[in-house]
């Protein structure tokens, strides 16, 4: 009775001592989550921040092509600042399209999709894509919004379901939809899903 009793002591001390570990180990954790919640929320913070003075500047811009537009019809020719890299090289093969039509599943060179516009513009660069958004949004880099350069390609809708090229100053070239041209258009920006740099 005596070695059973010190026995079940033993064995109780054992599990008073792991449920206190236990629950020393649950403390940490939950101060852990709390302290990664002040994190991204400082973080969301910043993000809006840089977002609304991206959406500032795009503003901007955005609204003296408009009023380009309004009184000649079509946007205003953009310089291309960094004309040596791949993708502005492709854009400018992409700008040299505007105008053509669009045809579902065209990938050139007189008629093309929003996918097809992209494959036959880095074509020209030696530069071999998948004709479908969905594979083109794996085929590169992602890159944040505020890091946008010329020639990347930006996505939009919860399906990735279609993409332009970038330009610059809140603008894209794209071929988008039945009966739309390709053209230089402002960036959907409230249908922005991210963007992917070909390198």
């Amino acid at each position: 009775m005596t070695e059973l009793a010190q026995s079940s002591g033993e064995r109780v001390n054992t599990l008073s001592n792991e449920v206190a570990q236990a629950l020393r180990a649950k403390q940490t954790a939950d101060q852990q989550v709390a302290e990664v919640n002040v994190l991204e929320a400082q973080m969301n913070v910043r993000k809006k921040a840089i977002n609304a003075k991206i959406d500032l500047v795009n503003s901007a811009a955005m609204k003296q092509a408009m009023a380009v537009f309004e009184q000649t019809g079509q946007y205003p020719v953009i310089n291309i600042p960094t004309a040596h890299t791949v993708g502005a090289q492709a854009l400018q093969a992409a700008i040299a399209k505007e105008g053509d039509p669009y045809v579902w599943g065209a990938a050139g060179p007189g008629a093309f999709d929003c996918s097809g516009l992209v494959v036959w513009a880095y074509a020209q660069e030696g530069i071999a894509l998948p004709h479908y958004t969905g594979s083109l949004w794996n085929s590169g880099v992602h890159v944040a919004r505020n890091d946008l350069e010329p020639g990347d390609l930006v996505f939009f809708f919860p399906d990735i379901s279609h993409v332009g090229i970038y330009i610059g100053n809140g603008m894209m070239i794209d071929a988008p939809n039945f009966g739309v041209p390709v053209k230089v258009e402002p960036v959907y920006w409230t249908a922005y899903v991210g963007a992917v740099r070909i390198a």
